[in-house]
Parts: C-alpha cells; sequence; structure tokens
C-alpha cells in the first residue's frame, strides 16, 4: 500500500509566509515518516469554498462514515482497520489528508508522527511481505 499525505493549504487565520513555513514544516516531517507522495490543492478564486464542504459533512453521520471507512479518523489502530477496509478490495494506494483549515499546526505535527510510527510501518511490512511472496 502506497500512502500519500494531501495538503490544501488554506488556513485563513494564517498569513501567507507562516502558512508556507507551517506546511513546508509538515512536509518535511511526512517524508521523514515515510509518506510516499505529497499532494498540494490549491484553490484559485474562491472567496470561502470551503462552505459547501462544511455543509455536506454537516448532513453526515461520522461514526457511519468512519465505520465504512469513508472517513479514516481515530488512533492509529484505527486508522490502520479503515485502510485495510481499502486494502482487503484492491486498493494499493490511498491518500490522506491531515492538515485542514481549523487544526493548529502542533496537532498535524503529532498526528503526522503517529501515523508515521505506527500506521505506515504496518503496511511497509504488508507490502514487503507480499513482495516476497511473489519471488
Amino acid at each position: 500500500m502506497k500512502l500519500a499525505l494531501q495538503y490544501e493549504m488554506q488556513r485563513p487565520s494564517l498569513d501567507d509566509h507562516k502558512l508556507v513555513q507551517e506546511t513546508l514544516e509538515q512536509c518535511v516531517l511526512a517524508d521523514e515518516v515515510g509518506f510516499d507522495y505529497l499532494w498540494f490543492v490549491e484553490h484559485h478564486f474562491l472567496t470561502d469554498g470551503a462552505a459547501l464542504a462544511h455543509k455536506i459533512w454537516e448532513d453526515l453521520d461520522a461514526d457511519t462514515l468512519c465505520d465504512h471507512a469513508v472517513i479514516i479518523a481515530g488512533d492509529p489502530d484505527s486508522c490502520i482497520e479503515a485502510i485495510k477496509k481499502h486494502e482487503a478490495i484492491g486498493v494499493d494506494q490511498m491518500m490522506v489528508m491531515m492538515q485542514t483549515e481549523t487544526v493548529p499546526h502542533e496537532k498535524v505535527m503529532k498526528s503526522i508522527e503517529l501515523f508515521g510510527e505506527h500506521v505506515i510501518p504496518e503496511f511497509k511490512t504488508s507490502e514487503k511481505a507480499k513482495s516476497e511472496a511473489a519471488d
């Protein structure tokens, strides 16, 4: 399983310099802990592009979405379990998003660290075992 981290770089509470600085720190950490790819999304010409997404999410039940692995959230074991649901049906690449406009930088850094310490190794090990079995 290849794991990617997606960034939207939207934090209205930060000035542009601080936003780029924090995003780069998160990217360096993501690389260090073993993410395979980083993806950036920029929303030009949107004054409040998140408003529609927020409205949609307000109408959905987060517990149900987590149970069905639509959302991968919670502690490392919950994230592993959710990703394994995707892997079981043949998904071999997964893009996750941790940085949002409402999560403080320190919490994003901690999430990346936990993902790198607990979740990524689970899938690197299974990927290596599959490769060895094929040989």
